[in-house]
């Protein structure tokens, strides 16, 4: 390819399609163990098998292919191992709709039909995510490939079971669930989302009765917002210390409709402040409720099924009914039997299942159990140890608080797709055995008929294995030697304790080390308005249609510039997404303009042997070394945000605006000005390249790949040239530091800024050449000056250069600012100072005005409270840019009048 037959714009789609083809054929993603480099592992958090890609996959994956491809370049044997997982209660709710449209009930195929249906599903539609995670770019092992139910990882997923349940770290009990009546399964406590829903607060009237069980004259009035569920009530309960209710413990009241006697008891948990002071106990049906019946004797009646209907238990007029039919009914009873005090409305936070979102119901089952505590206290120490790295630091105390407040976790599911837990038990003996491979005969009796337990395991479960699991675990296999622990995880802060905090307790547990050696968190992405993604909102924007519309490369590195760590959170809106595409266009046309001044000349460079007797090579070099500093301290931190903004802002401003607008003048002289130039500027050029590739895959392998063809190559580059992902990451230690460079050419920017503004505020043409004078105020910018007059004359159209001995603006002049002096532009003689200062006090007015509306926002505190914090933060950082604009327009006002 020559200069001239290069694409004046970068066609992302076709190109996108080519090098991943390219990628494909060389293998670049290949992990191999190689024991003479270091290893560098990064598991992806598996999507949903049923999925399709949205903006937090692309949130969770962009960093994480960012930090492969970049310990690849730098020699590591790195690999990102890619996989799915079953998750248990979506799969199999999306195939049970399926087959309902056929007219066909889960239950009446039974369940080896159904999971075959499963499979076929899964075969079917289990591709489609990993296929667009490939269109992001993701530089996955993908013949290392993963699912959580194939047969390695069935094997992992039974043998932690085993393992754990030898140790008694898992245990089988009756314990109040949370349990969704349209999933039809129990899920662990914090599987629970809550939300506020708008209802009432019911006020219901027990008659208190005598010795002999007949009603008096006295009520206890009972506050609930759930009255259907007074139908199996087993007692009331007061606070020991209310003076209003102390006479009346161990008296007992009629519960109405039911008309069976109830008793009154005295404990602790009660909240006098709410309500009257007197709640209603459903034991079967409240989690307080129930640990106060286990406390005081106290039977369970289950009035609500597992369908969420009404038991036989409720009374022959509400059984069957759907739980809320059921409440419309018992409230309309009670009124009309006189039982109903007075109703107000209420809202309150009702538990949801994360799932299907149906409010869930509190339910006393038999169900299988983690013992948390042991575990907890290990993965707490690791941290507090320092083993294992949790970034940013604040994210530490909800970690440490979690652990601390832990929870027996509650891992069995009523479900037929997923690991089916592997507990076999004897009836002829009652003897319960837990074995990976089912066992032919009883270990006790020797009776040869057991049969295994119906449930299976949370998806959880197996996913907390996924760090070792996908490297041959249990199995002692070279790759689990060699990549365990992996090196570092990204993760959304908002699945820390379902999927981070317990793969941290199963590695520790399982194989005595932490799984990872560096947890970071991400926050959230939310739309122009503040909100959260979601699908009800309409606000979530599909990646694939960004991609199309802006190009992998500019949604990437549009992520990567306004990541949000830990608490942060991040707007998405176009703007975003069109910085990113300029980023791409501008390198594309930075490499468009070399090339195009190449003519015949092929240049191979050798970075360690550059001709830098130019100024302003030496300070090119000095900035190119320090961004590449700069960047992987950033980045070592996982802080993608300054590791990326520190390479836009070198390419952008140092190499763009400043060095090759100088060199113009050496390629335009022509000769061995230009061929020097040249030199330097693709040395340059390529190792921008590397910089940007993790972030920008596709355009920096495509520009690669042009350089590559015609024949602009680096002697120094020690890795396989062939694709920009095997190349050697840059070495700063080849670009020397140069102080003085920098101090000068920094000042001749600084001064070239300055002259710019002036000339854009006061709408001056930029070509204008005019007259400067400078004031500097120590000796050092003054020396600094000189070798750079000529560039700053010629880069900011400056016609002459004065020295000003006074710290006062010469008349016709306007001043700015510059690194270690004062500067004083002259005004064309045809400007009407006039006329340009009415134009800036009206500019001044305007800006005032809209400040005075943001300070309003400021000063008024339930915005300051209620508002997203990046909110309240956004509107302070436009308070200061206004301010600072104000000021900066009221001197040249000031200068002019």
């Amino acid at each position: 390819m020559s200069a001239e037959e290069m694409p004046k714009q970068f066609v992302h789609g076709e190109s996108e399609r080519k090098i991943s083809q390219l990628w494909d054929t060389l293998k670049v993603s290949r992990g191999v163990v190689d024991k003479s480099k270091k290893p560098f592992c990064v598991v992806i958090p598996p999507p949903n098998v049923t999925g399709i890609l949205h903006m937090g996959h692309v949130l969770d994956n962009v960093p994480q292919d960012v930090m492969t491809r970049w310990h690849r370049m730098r020699g590591y044997a790195a690999v990102w191992i890619p996989g799915t997982d079953h998750a248990g209660i979506a799969t199999q709710n999306v195939v049970k709709r399926a087959l309902e449209k056929e007219g066909i009930k889960m239950r009446d195929l039974g369940r080896e039909e159904f999971l075959k249906r499963v499979w076929e599903f899964k075969e079917k539609h289990g591709s489609i995510i990993i296929e667009q995670l490939k269109r992001l770019g993701c530089s996955c092992d993908w013949e290392r490939e993963r699912f959580t139910m194939d047969e390695g990882l069935m094997k992992a997923v039974l043998t932690a079971f085993v393992q754990l349940f030898d140790k008694g770290l898992i245990y089988r009990g009756k314990r109040m669930v949370n349990w969704c009546t349209v999933c039809m399964t129990a899920l662990a406590d914090d599987e629970v989302e809550h939300g506020t829903h708008g209802s009432h607060l019911w006020h219901l009237k027990y008659p208190l009765v005598d010795d002999k069980g007949n009603p008096t004259n006295e009520f206890l009035i009972v506050a609930t917002t759930r009255p259907e569920t007074m139908l199996g009530d087993t007692g009331v309960a007061v606070h020991p210390e209310d003076p209003r209710y102390t006479s009346i413990v161990g008296r007992k009241v009629l519960l109405p409709i039911q008309n069976r006697t109830i008793p009154v008891i005295a404990d602790e948990f009660v909240d006098r402040t709410f309500g009257t002071g007197v709640v209603k106990l459903t034991p079967a049906h409240d989690p307080n409720d129930y640990q106060a019946a286990l406390k005081h004797n106290l039977p369970l009646e289950t009035v609500i099924g597992d369908d969420g209907k009404m038991t036989e238990s409720a009374g022959a007029a509400y059984a069957g009914l759907d739980r809320y039919q059921a409440r419309k009914k018992v409230v309309a009873d009670l009124e009309a039997l006189g039982f109903m005090e007075k109703i107000e409305k209420h809202s309150h936070a009702v538990g949801e299942c994360y799932r299907c979102k149906s409010v869930l119901e509190p339910k006393v089952s038999d169900q299988w159990f983690v013992k948390m505590r042991p575990l907890a206290e290990k993965a707490k120490q690791v941290v507090l140890d320092g083993r294992l790295s949790i970034i940013p630091d604040s994210e530490k105390h909800d970690y440490f608080h979690w652990m601390d407040t832990i929870q027996d976790w509650c891992i069995s599911r009523q479900l037929w797709w997923g690991h089916r837990i592997p507990v076999y038990y004897c009836d002829s003996c009652n003897h319960v055995t837990a074995k990976v491979e089912a066992p032919s005969a009883c270990d006790k009796c020797g009776n040869t008929k057991l049969r295994q337990d119906e449930d299976v395991l949370d998806t959880w479960f197996s996913s907390q294995l996924w760090p070792f699991s996908t490297l041959g675990w249990p199995d002692k296999t070279e790759e689990l030697e060699f990549w365990y622990p992996n090196n570092w995880l990204m993760s959304g802060r908002d699945i820390l304790f379902f999927w981070d905090a317990r793969m941290i307790m199963a590695g520790l547990e399982l194989l005595g080390e932490v799984p990872f050696r560096t947890l970071a968190l991400h926050g959230l992405v939310r739309d122009s308005q503040g909100r959260k993604l979601s699908k009800s909102l309409g606000n979530s924007p599909d990646p694939l249609n960004l991609f199309d519309q802006y190009g992998t490369d500019a949604v990437r590195v549009s992520i990567a510039m306004n990541y949000p760590m830990g608490r942060q959170d991040t707007k998405l809106h176009d703007d975003i997404f069109k910085n990113g595409q300029g980023l791409v266009i501008k390198l594309w046309n930075a490499t468009r303009l070399l090339l195009g001044n190449l003519g015949d000349d092929r240049i191979t460079s050798d970075s360690r042997k550059l001709d830098l007797s130019a100024l302003e090579d030496r300070w090119i070099i000095s900035r190119l070394g320090e961004v590449i500093r700069v960047h992987d301290d950033y980045l070592a931190k996982s802080d993608i945000v300054h590791a990326v903004g520190a390479v836009r802002s070198f390419f952008w401003d140092d190499y763009c605006d400043w060095y090759l607008e100088i060199i113009k003048s050496r390629m335009w002289a022509g000769g061995e000005a230009k061929r020097k130039a040249l030199e330097v500027a693709l040395v340059c050029q390529r190792t921008i390249l590397k910089l940007l590739h993790p972030y920008m895959p596709f355009v920096t392998e495509e520009l690669w790949q042009t350089l590559q063809k015609m024949g602009i190559t680096d002697s120094a580059e020690m890795g396989d040239s062939r694709s920009i992902a095997l190349a050697s990451w840059p070495d700063a230690a080849l670009y020397n530091k140069d102080e003085s460079a920098e101090a000068q050419i920094g000042l001749m920017a600084s001064i070239v800024r300055g002259v710019r503004d002036v000339k854009q505020t006061l709408n001056i043409s930029l070509k204008a050449a005019l007259p400067a004078k400078l004031l500097f105020l120590s000796e050092n910018p003054k020396r600094n000056f000189e070798p750079v007059r000529g560039v700053a004359q010629t880069i900011g159209a400056i016609s002459e250069f004065a020295e000003h001995a006074q710290q006062s603006t010469p008349a016709g002049h306007v001043p700015f600012k510059f690194d270690g002096g004062i500067g004083y532009l002259a005004l064309p003689s045809d400007i009407d100072a006039k006329d340009i200062v009415t134009k800036l006090s009206a500019r001044i007015d305007k800006l005032q005005k809209t400040l005075a509306g943001i300070e309003r926002n400021l000063a008024n505190q339930d915005f300051v409270a209620n508002a997203p914090a990046a909110l309240v933060e956004e509107t302070k950082g436009k308070a200061r840019e206004i301010n600072e604009s104000i000021s900066k327009l009221d001197d040249f006002r000031k200068s002019l009048q």
